[in-house]
């Protein structure tokens, strides 16, 4: 009997040893399942860039070109005929009146400005335009009224070809002018002219 009771306890004993195996095997796959997602996690934190990519310079967007339109009057001086040119963006207005100044060698196309006229600036603001030519441009201007009308219309068109420009204001000396040869009066904006187009 004692033997019998002696066997019985061993394989009790035998019995637990191995519950106590199993319970401890599952917990270390519990811990392994509960531990292997965080550690993924911090592997993948580990691989992400830790700064944003570098942003594009402010002044890149001042340093492209962009193509705009110049008006020029044809040669019976009738309407106006067009010329594309590729220009700093920044500086578009200011460069698009230098190069109608400048003129173009088209062959159907004619300068009108004088050798005379020497840009000061051009400003743009709430849809304005202001073109102010230094003192002196115009004082040699012999165009006649037709000439007059057709240098005007080539600035303004040229001008105004631009989406944020409704309205052109000629000046001269930083003053407001009444006309130029005294055909036209200039003393208000003008808007587009579609009339010579």
């Amino acid at each position: 009997m004692n033997k019998m009771k002696k066997a019985m306890r061993a394989v009790v004993a035998v019995l637990m040893i191995c519950a106590l195996a199993v319970a401890a095997g599952c917990t270390d796959a519990g811990k392994t399942a509960e531990t292997k997602p965080a550690a993924q996690a911090e592997q993948s934190k580990e691989n992400k860039p830790t700064s944003k990519p570098a942003d594009k310079p402010k002044n890149e967007a001042k340093n492209e070109n962009v193509e705009i339109t110049l008006y020029f009057p044809n040669t019976e001086a009738t309407r106006l005929g067009t010329v594309k040119a590729t220009v700093k963006a920044a500086d578009k207005y200011n460069e698009a009146v230098k190069l109608l100044i400048k003129g173009t060698e088209e062959a159907h196309l004619i300068s009108i400005f004088p050798s005379t006229a020497k840009l000061d600036k051009v400003t743009v603001k709430d849809g304005l335009a202001t073109v102010n030519f230094k003192k002196g441009s115009f004082d040699r201007f012999v165009g006649g009224s037709t000439g007059e009308e057709m240098m005007v219309a080539s600035l303004v068109d040229t001008l105004t070809d631009f989406d944020e420009v409704k309205k052109v204001l000629i000046t001269v000396g930083g003053e407001r002018i009444e006309t130029i040869s005294g055909h036209l009066d200039t003393s208000e904006p003008f808007e587009r002219i579609k009339d010579v187009l």
